[in-house]
């Protein structure tokens, strides 16, 4: 028999992706009372009127080094003691071992724990103490996954086991008019989002380049700079470089500004459980061109969709040429999937 959930705290320690604030909104819009902790430049949207507006200690950027330290050590345990063992704890990110242990130590006392899992072990295995915490916790908690073929994963080593659909990045979407106005979109200008890994395609950039025929920009918003000889590269084959800012990483106004200034995204994934950046990409309006994934293909079309660099360059020619839609799911469609997932998540079993 399922009941119903009244309240619930939910964990957001990235100061980079909206992830968790989302989340948010979406269990507040379906009646449910929440005790958001995030960090302090997180803005909490005005719509989220039952979300009790708590913010983690601060920043363990700033200050003097012992302030780091506190801030650090004591911001999980308040959370951990912020709601009663009855009510759901919702973690959309733990950072580090001391993360995993505190909530572990919830979690085994009989405190309900959702565990959002971002990245099977399979698909990104978590080496060190770190991992081996979050293993013990997944076993003690509800594991919540964005697909279903990521519940097949983790059913291995998790036992309750719920698909709770990404979100859109609704307030994100919402902020963005001020921003950028339509006419400012630069019809050569591609954006590429993120850390510059090579499993997130920085490496195939030449390739993408050489096979596009140059002509275009490409503007990095991210958190990473381009090797010097991927650089170098992707110059060679005609392609201009340009970065969304001066300092790392950008600010939300500035990943808007550059994705809605540009015609397109790219996103050369080779290992992707469910990307942020596209489904960014899908709530601004942002066309996006990528590789062949399990992920990417409930998403993006397949038109959109290449199996190499070679033929990821030649539709991104084409595109600058003669633009298509490149989404087979609209907001809408997302925002119905990961509400029916989350209320079907946060109901007792």
């Amino acid at each position: 028999m399922k009941s119903r959930t009244e309240m619930v705290a939910l964990y957001d320690p990235n100061d980079l992706n909206p992830y968790g604030l989302e989340v948010s909104r979406v269990i507040a819009n379906i009646g449910v009372s929440v005790r958001y902790w995030g960090v302090v430049s997180r803005a909490v949207p005005d719509d989220m009127a039952d979300a009790a507006r708590l913010k983690l200690a601060g920043s363990i950027k700033n200050g003097t080094l012992l302030r780091q330290i506190t801030r650090r050590v004591v911001g999980p345990v308040q959370v951990a003691l912020s709601i009663p063992l009855s009510s759901p704890l919702v973690l959309a990110w733990t950072r580090d071992a001391w993360d995993a242990f505190v909530f572990l130590c919830r979690a085994s006392i009989g405190g309900r724990t959702l565990v959002v899992y971002h990245n099977p072990k399979q698909v990104r295995p978590r080496p060190g103490l770190r991992g081996t915490l979050e293993q013990r916790l997944l076993r003690r908690s509800r594991a919540c996954v964005h697909a279903s073929w990521m519940a097949d994963l983790v059913k291995d080593y998790a036992s309750d086991v719920v698909v709770t659909p990404h979100p859109p990045f609704s307030f994100a979407a919402e902020a963005t008019p001020s921003v950028v106005p339509p006419t400012d979109v630069q019809p050569k200008q591609v954006t590429m989002v993120g850390g510059l890994r090579p499993d997130k395609g920085s490496i195939d950039l030449p390739a993408i380049a050489r096979a596009s025929g140059g002509g275009w920009t490409l503007l990095i918003a991210g958190p990473d700079v381009l090797t010097v000889e991927v650089a170098e590269a992707v110059r060679d084959a005609g392609v201009n470089i340009k970065y969304a800012t001066d300092s790392m990483p950008p600010t939300d106004d500035e990943l808007r500004a550059a994705m809605k200034g540009s015609r397109v995204m790219l996103a050369p994934y080779r290992l992707v459980t469910e990307s942020g950046s596209v489904l960014l990409a899908l709530s601004l309006e942002v066309p996006v061109l990528g590789y062949f994934s399990t992920a990417l293909s409930r998403v993006v079309a397949e038109s959109a969709l290449a199996e190499s660099p070679e033929e990821l360059g030649q539709k991104l020619k084409r595109f600058l040429k003669e633009p298509w839609e490149t989404f087979r799911l609209s907001p809408a469609q997302l925002a119905l999937e990961s509400r029916q997932g989350w209320e079907a998540a946060l109901a007792r079993r």
